[in-house]
C-alpha cells in the first residue's frame, strides 16, 4: 500500500471511531414554535429575535391599525408602532407607538410614558 493512501485513511478511520462515541448519542435536537402568523400581515416582513434566541417580536397591520406581537402575545392597537427591541437579558421589550397626536413608549405591552406632539412628557 502506498504511503499517501495510509495517511488519508488514518483521519477517516479516526473519524469513524468517534461517530459511535457515547457523547454523540446524547445529543438531542428540539424545536419550539415561538409564534404563528400570516407573513402578509407583517409590516415590511420585519421581525426581531431576542439576544438569547428564545423570543420573537414583529409588527403587524390590521386594517388601518398596527400592533406588535411578542412571542404569542398581541399588544394593543395603535395608529403606528416602531420596531420593538428586547432588553439585553431578553426578559423585557419596548417599542414606540402613536395614537392620534400622542406618542407613547410601550414596555412589556404596557404604556410607560406619554409624550404630547411637542415630545415633552405629558402630565
Amino acid at each position: 500500500m502506498n504511503l499517501k493512501y495510509i495517511i488519508i485513511l488514518i483521519p477517516i478511520l479516526t473519524a469513524c471511531l468517534f461517530c459511535n462515541h457515547p457523547l454523540q448519542a446524547q445529543r438531542q435536537l428540539r424545536e419550539t414554535l415561538l409564534s404563528a402568523t400570516q407573513p402578509s400581515q407583517m409590516i415590511n416582513h420585519s421581525y426581531i429575535i431576542s439576544n438569547n434566541m428564545r423570543r420573537l417580536a414583529y409588527r403587524m397591520q390590521a386594517g388601518k391599525k398596527q400592533y406588535v406581537m411578542v412571542d404569542t402575545l398581541r399588544g394593543p392597537s395603535f395608529d403606528s408602532v416602531s420596531a420593538p427591541i428586547f432588553s439585553s437579558d431578553s426578559k423585557h421589550f419596548a417599542y414606540a407607538a402613536k395614537k392620534g397626536k400622542v406618542n407613547l413608549l410601550i414596555v412589556d405591552h404596557k404604556q410607560n410614558l406619554l409624550l404630547d406632539s411637542s415630545n415633552t412628557p405629558a402630565v
